[in-house]
């Protein structure tokens, strides 16, 4: 990975009670850290009923706002606990590319049929895309008055 390499025994055992692993880093990446980036999250690892197992957090420590002598005032310090709050409930599921993988708790089926389709639609910009969508039990979309979908 480009942040953090996950040991071997993480793959191939596990780690015993445990129901999720969160691996954190602080690399300046390129790809990721750009402009005002201040972290980025995404889980890695599903259960059979697709809670995530496994996620990762990578902040940008370029973008952490320290004094001339290299600490943080006690307000930096909170905005970046908010920022890791942020980026552990994108992990935990808080994410639009998740969505499609909630399940209904009273059925205990998928909110989303199986397998995923993906759906060609035109995004705010303009541009067409081809996207795996929740269905609209999980995500309502509506058409503004110029035709546009939202969510």
């Amino acid at each position: 990975s480009e942040f953090t390499e996950v040991p071997s025994s993480h793959i191939s055992s596990g780690i015993p009670n445990a129901d999720l692993l969160l691996y954190i880093s602080g690399t300046p990446s390129s790809r990721f850290c750009s402009g005002s980036t201040l972290a980025v999250a995404v889980a890695c690892n599903f259960d059979q009923y697709d809670r995530p197992t496994a996620g990762a957090i990578n902040f940008c420590l370029n973008q952490i706002d320290l004094r001339s002598d290299g600490t943080a005032s006690d307000a930096i310090i909170q905005d970046n606990v908010d920022v890791a709050i942020h980026e552990a409930a994108h992990v935990l599921g808080m994410s639009s590319n998740s969505y499609r993988f909630f399940w209904d708790p009273d059925t205990g089926s998928p909110r989303t049929n199986r397998p995923f389709s993906t759906k060609t639609v035109t995004c705010v910009d303009g541009v067409q895309r081809s996207l795996i969508l929740p269905d609209e039990n999980t995500m309502k979309f509506f058409l503004a008055e110029n035709g546009q979908r939202y969510a």
